[in-house]
């Protein structure tokens, strides 16, 4: 590991050793699909399919898809302000500045800086659509969900570090408020936190805390079934080897902070074991 992941595992040790209470945060199950590419792509959408259903990510008009980690912990705030508010318009205010801050996100300006990168990413993600559809021996069946029906973003860089955001918001559009207020499931903020930095780990994090909130017996899923169950999300030029190294690295860092994980990595798959959840059930 580099001495950025091992810096991570520290921390995230912290967390497994109760130095930091729980931060509860509430996340929709769209989030599952893990379609979001882990890198930059110049592909205007990219999807997952897995039997007789695929979902897709397409970019919006005049844009780039949403990559890396940024547009996923964008998708953790919103999905967090909508439950809270239960409100469709999201206003800006001073509270992503806030929830920046809470990530060790320093916002400074520049083109290559945070700010910047943080408004590219919102632009790019909430003109973009998922698409869900079934094509099998039932028939046909397509859902198309729009992030948002309406974006104003018109801050500058001074606006920003001022934490003046007012009059700046997201409406979310109605079927994509629908997913999230719709069987919420709980996880722990600081532990997404820890894994900042790794798209593929927030990914793995996300999907166990939902698979293992119902897992009732052990289960066995090779490497190339979560691989695909992340599709395009994670782009591997060596194949399902690299991908199963990856895994097996983001796993470590999650156990670090979530020691009541159970999991076994025998030869060529993953198997989960019933376990408590990151957050307790209430």
């Amino acid at each position: 590991m580099s001495k950025t992941q091992l810096q991570q595992i520290d921390q995230l040790l912290g967390i497994g050793f109760g130095e930091t209470d729980p931060d509860t945060r509430y996340m929709a199950r769209i989030m599952m699909q893990a379609v979001i590419p882990h890198k930059e792509t110049a592909l205007r959408e990219v999807g997952v399919q897995n039997g007789d259903f695929t979902v897709g990510i397409q970019a919006g008009i005049g844009e780039k898809l949403p990559a890396g980690s940024l547009p996923r912990l964008l998708l953790v705030w919103v999905i967090a302000e909508a439950i809270r508010t239960r409100n469709r318009e999201i206003y800006l205010g001073d509270s992503l500045a806030e929830f920046m801050g809470k990530l060790d996100i320093v916002p400074h300006g520049g083109r290559w800086g945070s700010i910047t990168r943080l408004r590219t990413q919102a632009r790019r993600l909430f003109n973009a659509r998922v698409s869900f559809i079934y094509n099998g021996p039932k028939g046909y069946g397509s859902k198309n969900v729009q992030f948002a029906d309406m974006v104003r973003m018109f801050w500058t860089n001074e606006d920003f570090n001022q934490g003046d955001l007012e009059g700046h918001s997201i409406t979310l559009s109605q079927p994509f408020y629908d997913e999230i207020v719709k069987r919420p499931f709980p996880f722990d903020m600081n532990i997404l936190r820890g894994l900042a930095r790794s798209p593929l780990g927030i990914d793995l994090y996300v999907w166990l805390t939902y698979r293992v909130s119902y897992l009732k017996q052990p289960v066995n899923i090779s490497w190339e079934q979560l691989q695909k169950q992340f599709g395009s999300a994670y782009v591997s030029p060596t194949g399902g080897k690299e991908f199963a190294r990856s895994a097996k690295r983001e796993l470590t860092k999650i156990r670090a902070a979530w020691p009541q994980l159970r999991y076994e990595t025998p030869r060529g798959r993953l198997r989960l074991h019933p376990s408590a959840p990151s957050i307790s059930k209430t």
